[in-house]
């Protein structure tokens, strides 16, 4: 048990399998202190050494970040950004967020370690896992 786990939002959960750490979100609609624990769990999720891979589902959240819980994660992305290379996969439950998030990784130059993908987790997103 992580010290934040007491922090975190109902709204959202996490397990690990097989190597890769899952996180799953319901709701965007969270404190900034929510966003706090739950950048704490995406770095425990890096920092992870038996972990390749991270899945970040939001095909069942509801609401928007608000600009501050975005500005948490700008900050997190920053913070992790030196850490031991994993994929990061965002499952999105729109094709515009697919879009917004893949436009992002190919403008920072990590289009081979984060995509976010319009689906369930399927062989598509096993394939951009697996691949070097």
């Amino acid at each position: 048990m992580y010290t934040f786990d007491n922090q975190l939002p109902k709204t959202t959960t996490y397990w690990k399998e097989g190597g890769i750490f899952y996180i799953k979100h319901a709701s965007f609609r969270v404190t900034i202190e929510e966003a706090y624990a739950i950048a704490e769990l995406l770095k425990a999720s890096v920092k992870d050494q038996d972990t390749k891979a991270i899945v970040i589902d939001n095909r069942e959240a509801s609401g928007v970040w608000t600009p501050e819980v975005n500005k948490v994660w700008d900050d997190t992305t920053v913070g992790i950004s030196d850490e031991i290379p994993k994929k990061f996969i965002t499952l999105t439950n729109s094709v515009t967020a697919a879009m917004q998030i893949n436009r992002i990784s190919r403008r920072t130059g990590n289009e081979n370690r984060s995509k976010a993908f319009y689906s369930d987790f399927n062989d598509e997103v096993k394939a951009f896992i697996n691949a070097d």
